[in-house]
């Protein structure tokens, strides 16, 4: 004797497998979502890693004329460059300033001859401009 449930009598809802994968669309979605805002977020970094090291590497500059020219092998301190940084527009009271929105990244002030450098390294990857290169050229007197 099978006994079978009139189609009146059925109660409304969800079958397991209809909730399921609702939940499994909404995840792949939200995985989606949570990888394009890292990028953006990856990118907002490097790109305010790559001015701050312009920057710095502009006061730099400006320091060693100032002071009529430093040897290749002098080691740039905060202290000589945060007077120029603050007169071309980057505030910084302190060393921590500097690097605030880049990712946990260092600034090394380097020498005249190496220039400034930023740890860890800018990701070509998720850089603003598709993956310019950071080197800074400077021109040279003909």
């Amino acid at each position: 004797m099978d006994r079978k449930i009139p189609r009146g009598n059925r109660q409304a809802g969800y079958t397991l497998i209809e909730a399921l994968l609702v939940v499994g669309i909404i995840a792949v979605i939200g995985g989606l979502a949570v990888a394009k805002f890292s990028d953006v977020i990856h990118k907002s970094e490097n790109a305010n890693a790559m001015q701050r090291k312009q920057a710095v590497y502009t006061a730099e500059a400006q320091y060693a004329i100032a002071v009529g020219g430093v040897p290749d092998d002098h080691q740039f301190t905060f202290a000589e460059l945060q007077p120029w940084l603050t007169i071309n527009g980057n505030p910084v009271a302190a060393e921590a300033d500097l690097m605030k929105n880049t990712g946990n990244r260092t600034m090394n002030y380097g020498t005249p001859a190496t220039g400034p450098s930023v740890t860890p390294d800018i990701d070509p990857k998720y850089m603003p401009s598709g993956g310019a290169p950071t080197t800074t050229t400077t021109a040279s007197n003909p």
